[in-house]
This record gives structure tokens, sequence and C-alpha cells, in this order.
């Protein structure tokens, strides 16, 4: 297995999805990085990836992040192979999370946590 460490923010929801007490979360995440091209200037290149967790941490990514947040993922790198719409196979890579942090803040599209006093901050 490949360890993989990234920052990006999510293109779309939180697909979850609990199945006999287990719940599964799946992300799509954008990570933008600024490269020099061959006439020296800056161009910025954007890689997709999907991710999943399975337990706790599905119910966590699930509920606190959205659309647009901004989030550290680490985990494993996996080959991954699945039929698309047009009855195609397809491979792709998915990263397992294993360990993640929440990067941002509510402006980033994150959802609020819960405050027990009622005060913003």
């Amino acid at each position: 297995m490949i360890k993989t460490d990234i920052i990006g923010n999510l293109t779309q929801d939180p697909r979850t999805n609990t199945v006999n007490d287990t719940t599964f979360c799946n992300l799509r995440l954008a990570s933008n990085k600024k490269r020099k091209n061959k006439d020296g200037n800056y161009e910025e290149e954007t890689t997709f990836l999907n991710a999943s967790a399975i337990g706790k941490p599905a119910e966590t990514l699930g509920k606190y992040l959205s659309k647009g947040s901004k989030v550290y993922l680490s985990g494993d790198l996996v080959d991954t192979e699945y039929t698309n719409k047009e009855g195609n196979q397809v491979r792709d890579k998915e990263l397992r999370i294993r360990e993640f942090e929440f990067l941002g803040g509510k402006a980033d599209g994150a959802k609020p946590a819960a405050s027990n006093d009622g005060e913003p901050f």
C-alpha cells in the first residue's frame, strides 16, 4: 500500500450510508498546486481524488464537512474498479482514510460544530 497525505477542498457534499450499524462515507477532493511552465510562468494544476472512511471517522466526516470544506486527509492509496453509467469498466485510485483534520473555518463551507452555550466563540 502507498501512504498518501493530501490537502484539498470537497467538490461535493459527503455521501454517507449506514449498513448493519456501520457508517461509510465517500468524499471527492480537489487539490491545487502551482508549477512553473516552460515559459517561467506559474500555472495551477488540479488533482481530483476519491476518498472513503468507515465507522466513527465516516460519521464525523459526514457530519461536519460539506462542499467547499478544506480538509487534510491521510491514508492508503488503493486501486479500485467499477462499472460506470455507460457500462464500461473503470480503474481509479481511492484514498482509504486513516487520519484527517478539518482546515479553514465555517466561511470555507464547513458545517458549524455544535455549541453548548449559544455563544459564537
